[in-house]
């Protein structure tokens, strides 16, 4: 429409030219008609630099308004990454002073452990545990057998035996004749010997061994102190 218009002025301007002058405005008037055209070539060309600038100037105002939008969604997961990295570095911090805090109180259990200390703390947790185990089995076990023993003249003596765990044992001689009651110290078991004992002791061997019904007996019983924890 603008191109519609500037052609128009300039036919009323080259008509006004032709009505003026003969033969030698003639040559005028050509002159006239090129210039007009080269301004209204002008003109088409700003108008379309103009538009196309309009254009552009939108579709660089909708890139910035996005690149606007990505930066404040970039710069908020920033701060999330730097947020969780500083918690992350913080649980890192904590469960490192657990784990040198448990490295100290294991290194100063593994003290206090019995055994050698030359070898590992598991080995000889494993033999704490496994000899616990033992008398644990040992206290609540009935065993019965036969051995040699020493009466306190010096004789050598073929007796059976029946222990009640680690508490207390007791032996008689095949012919009642010697009889004995045990107390374990901690390494060996120490004999205390009485010929009187010897039918209470056959009395509990045949009720161990399920030869008569258990009924009440009368057995020496020594019950020892126990040592207060250091």
């Amino acid at each position: 429409m603008k191109s519609n218009i500037l052609w128009m002025g300039a036919a009323i301007v080259v008509a006004g030219y032709q009505v003026t002058g003969g033969q030698a405005a003639e040559t005028d008037n050509r002159q006239l008609m090129a210039v007009v055209e080269q301004w209204v070539e002008l003109q088409n060309t700003i108008h379309q630099e103009q538009t196309e600038w309009k254009q552009q100037r939108e579709s660089l105002q909708h890139s910035l308004s996005l690149l606007d939008r990505e930066q404040k969604l970039l710069a908020a997961r920033i701060d999330t990454a730097a947020a969780d990295m500083d918690e992350h570095a913080e649980t890192q911090w904590e469960e490192e002073q657990l784990r040198t805090s448990l490295r100290r109180i294991l290194a100063e259990a593994a003290e206090q452990i019995p055994g050698d200390s030359r070898e590992p703390a598991p080995e000889r947790l494993r033999a704490l545990f496994d000899d616990t185990v033992r008398a644990h089995r040992e206290h609540r076990t009935l065993h019965m057998d036969r051995t040699r023993m020493t009466s306190p003249e010096g004789h050598h003596i073929q007796m059976q035996q029946l222990r009640l765990g680690t508490a207390q044992a007791y032996a008689v001689s095949p012919d009642d004749q010697f009889a004995a009651h045990g107390v374990w110290d901690g390494e060996e078991w120490l004999w205390h010997w009485n010929s009187d004992w010897a039918t209470p002791i056959r009395t509990a061997l045949r009720i161990a061994e399920g030869e008569i019904a258990p009924r009440w007996i009368a057995l020496p019983v020594t019950l020892q102190e126990a040592e207060p924890p250091e």
